[in-house]
């Protein structure tokens, strides 16, 4: 619309546009395009004067229009990457819940909603879009927003689902990914994780799940990549592994070799040191389940270097299974400092280790 930018400006100052300008965007409504339109409620309807004009002019029947104008407003923000120019960028969505029916400013989207979203979250809702896409991300934010806002705070979400929560794989994840991490949030996407039910229970965890398996042995990439998938299973329900790659920037399991001197000890200390510096830079709050295929020392060190204040569950492996040990946290770093009654000076020995025993 002509002078709607002029229009836009005001509105978002708080300030009045000029009547004759307003009254015109407000009936002509329907031919607005889709930012127009999402504007022009989401600044009007705060400022008295405009929402007046928005209640009396805007031509819509008077459920959607109520809901529009005195319902609660959630700004969804979700990844989204041109295909042609590769670049990922912040786009939003507008949420508006306890609608009387399922409404959307964009009509081609009305009946993925309908079939979709409400089916699964038991829902009726207003969604207002500044755009169209390409895909179908925008569905798992704005299922999350219906299930667990709380979480969009923390975390950016991208993906399909059907109507039964089986989430739908969708692309451009690295583009996304780099994109959440330099707004300072993790990417959540639907790739990872087959049921939105496995989804939310991972996510609403106090602490990010975090595991990472070591072997002091001369294991094949692709026997690493089963015992992890092991330790997933004893763990629960967390995502895939392509989820841990793109967060840490490596793979969530390491061969470090046989620990034949001080070398090579000082060496898999060092790798322990670049990860979980690598976690602490990237999650706030991560608790580690580490899983390690060598010595009992150096599961010791391990646990020395990364702190007796952080969150911690160590396995122990026996019969093809990963069982939990310990978890390491204050009242238990407390209980174990009980059994230290007095310290004294040891002296070591680097031994050999080729994973024999």
């Amino acid at each position: 619309m002509v002078g709607f930018s002029l229009l836009l400006n005001l509105l978002k100052e708080g300030r009045i546009p000029p009547l004759p300008l307003l009254e015109k965007a407000i009936k002509n409504f329907p031919a607005l395009d889709l930012k127009e339109q999402t504007s022009l409620i989401v600044y009007g309807r705060n400022h008295p004067q405009i929402r007046e004009l928005l209640e009396r002019l805007l031509p819509l029947n008077e459920e959607i229009k109520t809901a529009l104008l005195e319902g609660s407003v959630l700004e969804i923000t979700f990844p989204t990457v041109d295909k042609t120019l590769r670049k990922a960028k912040l786009s939003k969505v507008y949420l508006i819940e306890n609608s009387p029916q399922i409404w959307t400013n964009a009509e081609e989207y009305r009946n993925i909603l309908e079939t979709k979203i409400h089916p699964l979250t038991g829902k009726k809702f207003v969604v207002l879009f500044e755009e169209k896409y390409e895909g179908y991300s925008f569905l798992l934010p704005l299922a999350i927003g219906l299930l667990a806002p709380r979480l969009l705070a923390k975390f950016c979400f991208s993906g399909n689902l059907t109507a039964e929560g089986k989430l739908i794989p969708v692309e451009g994840l690295e583009e996304k990914h780099q994109l959440c991490l330099k707004k300072g949030k993790i990417l959540i996407t639907s790739n990872y994780f087959e049921h939105l039910k496995e989804l939310l229970e991972y996510v609403q965890k106090a602490s990010l799940v975090v595991p990472f398996l070591i072997s002091a042995t001369n294991k094949r990439e692709e026997v690493l990549a089963k015992n992890f998938e092991l330790l997933r299973k004893a763990i629960g329900l967390i995502p895939k592994k392509g989820f841990f790659k793109r967060l840490l920037n490596t793979l969530p399991y390491k061969e470090i070799g046989p620990l034949n001197g001080a070398k090579d000890w000082n060496k898999a200390l060092v790798l322990f040191e670049e990860f979980i510096n690598r976690l602490d830079s990237t999650v706030d709050d991560a608790e580690l389940h580490l899983s390690l295929i060598g010595p009992a020392p150096l599961a010791f060190a391990y646990g020395i270097m990364h702190g007796s204040h952080k969150k911690a569950v160590f396995y122990h492996f026996q019969g093809n299974t990963y069982f939990p040990t310990v978890v390491i946290n204050e009242k238990t770093s407390r209980e174990i400092k009980r059994f230290i009654t007095k310290p004294s000076r040891v002296e070591a020995e680097f031994i050999p280790y080729h994973g024999k025993g």
